[in-house]
């Protein structure tokens, strides 16, 4: 369903956002980047997209891309959690 959200309605970032959640829990992570990266590309000021790719990039072990998405945030509180 998530993901004829999607391809309905392909420039809602929420349903970006959604489909990458249920992706990240069937373990498939980079396809989850990539949906929450044209989330972010839609609605760059997007948190839950952002805090999502986050979490995502760590779970890879990715760090420092885990690192520059907090950083890019331009948010002070989020850089620094």
């Amino acid at each position: 369903q998530l993901r004829e959200a999607v391809r309905l309605e392909p420039h809602v970032p929420m349903f970006r956002n959604s489909l990458a959640d249920a992706l990240m829990v069937d373990g498939q992570h980079d396809a989850a980047i990539t949906e929450l990266q044209m989330a972010l590309a839609i609605d760059p000021s997007y948190r839950a997209a952002r805090e999502r790719l986050v979490r995502c990039r760590e779970h890879l072990r990715q760090y420092q891309l885990a690192a520059d998405v907090r950083r890019d945030a331009g948010d002070a509180s989020f850089a620094e959690a």
